[in-house]
């Protein structure tokens, strides 16, 4: 074989830097600087933002992922991250069916469905509301979220997500839009979940919610109960008491209440550093020693 000659070195030279790819493609091709980028439209935690920043962020991350191939990909996965519907995703299902203003889903649920696609990328999931108003989730039929439990078999539907935010109904008899979306939300991998709202004080969420919660919520270490006008009953902050894998509890309730008192009592037998005022010890719980796992507690009583 013949050794590679070139008569004009200079036009060698001018074929090699050619091949050599420039400042943009190097940007356009670096998926994790991108995605560095695209989190200032919407963080990690997008809670922390002013829900009309938030709206922002995703409405500016939907129209840069249209922009251009290699935007698509991180702009879609920060666009997923949080929702504080499950309206948005219900929407990109194949065989999706509106029915006198209600979605109904029949067909079956591929493995490259977008649906699964964008469900996987969800880290933090807002269900309920703190209003009365009427909620996007209310145009979802209950039936579909049988049906798409039924289709993913074994499979988990958000098998990333790891923060659940969670407003319980205040309605006791027209609750079904909210609690069929409750085993979505309460996946196994979550690790941080918060209910708030007036409807913490409601027997739907006593007696169904948070037990529920507690069943499904198998790797829960960080949990928050706030709530302005009403405290949850007492069988709730009992319960408390027994998830003993806690490592940060945020209590933001108003008025003393006597549960509460036990819950930091024996939270500081424990030897946690934290010392409220205006608690008194009580005797000796059945609970034993609450809490080993905790390294936080942040106790919030407001009187009225």
């Amino acid at each position: 074989m013949q050794p590679l000659t070139v008569s004009n070195p200079l036009l060698f030279q001018n074929l090699f830097q050619s091949t050599k790819p420039g400042p943009r493609t190097l940007v356009l091709s670096d998926q994790d600087l991108l995605a560095l980028v695209f989190s200032n439209f919407l963080p990690d935690d997008p809670l922390v933002l002013p829900r009309a920043e938030i709206v922002n962020g995703r409405k500016q991350l939907r129209n840069i992922a249209l922009t251009c191939k290699a935007f698509k990909n991180p702009a879609l996965d920060r666009l997923w991250i949080y929702l504080d519907s499950l309206l948005p995703l219900i929407k990109v299902l194949p065989n999706l069916k509106v029915l006198h203003g209600q979605y109904y889903f029949s067909g079956r649920l591929s493995q490259d469905s977008k649906f699964r696609l964008y469900a996987r990328k969800l880290r933090t999931l807002a269900i309920g509301s703190e209003t009365e108003s009427p909620q996007p989730t209310q145009m979802i039929s209950p039936s579909l979220y049988h049906l798409i439990t039924q289709e993913l078999g074994e499979d988990i539907l958000f098998p990333n997500l790891q923060h659940v935010i969670v407003h319980p109904s205040q309605d006791d008899t027209n609750n079904i839009n909210f609690t069929a979306q409750l085993p979505w939300a309460f996946a196994s991998s979550v690790k941080a979940a918060a209910f708030c709202g007036r409807g913490i004080s409601r027997p739907l969420f006593a007696e169904f919610c948070f037990p529920l919660a507690q069943k499904l919520l198998s790797n829960l270490r960080h949990l928050s109960l706030k709530a302005a006008e009403t405290a949850p009953p007492t069988g709730v902050l009992e319960a408390v008491m027994g998830m003993n894998n806690l490592e940060s509890l945020d209590l933001q309730l108003p008025g003393p209440n006597v549960s509460l008192g036990h819950i930091l009592a024996r939270t500081m037998g424990s030897g946690n550093p934290c010392q409220p005022r205006d608690v008194t010890k009580p005797a000796p719980s059945r609970f034993g020693r609450a809490f080993p796992s905790l390294s936080g507690l942040a106790p919030i009583c407001e009187r009225h």
